[in-house]
């Protein structure tokens, strides 16, 4: 499959709640898409250009990947729900090493992508994301039990308390 800008996405939003962003696996590593609600015509080339940092935190075998954009001044946690990814799916995906992380930047109205960013993901970090997955599966028993277990990370840290304790990598886009 082909994706461009101006061209629509195939992850369209669950629903109409403020999930800005989601991360989703795929053959490369992982896709992550922020939703634009922005107003401001130039947006989407200021985000495409501005600095990007990214990480992981772990915590009881759930992994959150962490997305900081400093000059906005937000920063996200993406749970890894690793029974989310079809059966068989799941275990190529564990023994990959491929490292290519997309990054889009989809209107939230429309679905059209509005900027997209491709980035070679630090292959240890991507490593401990596969490792602290694989330990999931032996530590939970299904994708409910996991949703349990991040919502009660979550209910005592937020991103910007995740992004402090992790191992950040800075990329500056040009």
């Amino acid at each position: 499959m082909s994706l461009k800008i101006g061209g629509v996405h195939p992850i369209a939003k669950k629903n109409a709640e403020a999930q800005l962003s989601i991360a989703k696996e795929n053959k490369e590593f992982l896709d992550v898409v922020f939703y634009n609600t922005s107003k401001s015509k130039d947006y989407a080339k200021a985000w495409g250009q501005a600095t990007l940092r990214y990480g992981l935190y772990v915590e009881n075998n759930i992994p959150f990947l962490l997305v900081e954009l400093p000059s906005e001044k937000k920063s996200y946690c993406l749970p890894a729900n690793v029974y989310e990814i079809g059966q068989n799916d799941r275990a190529n995906w564990l023994k990959e090493t491929d490292t290519t992380m997309n990054v889009f930047l989809i209107n939230g109205t429309s679905n059209v992508i509005e900027s997209m960013r491709t980035i070679a993901f630090n292959t240890s970090i991507a490593a401990d994301l596969r490792k602290a997955c694989q330990a999931q599966l032996a530590q939970y028993k299904d994708s409910t039990t996991v949703v349990q277990a991040t919502a009660t990370i979550v209910g005592k840290l937020n991103a910007p308390a995740m992004v402090a304790k992790a191992k950040m990598i800075s990329l500056l886009q040009v």
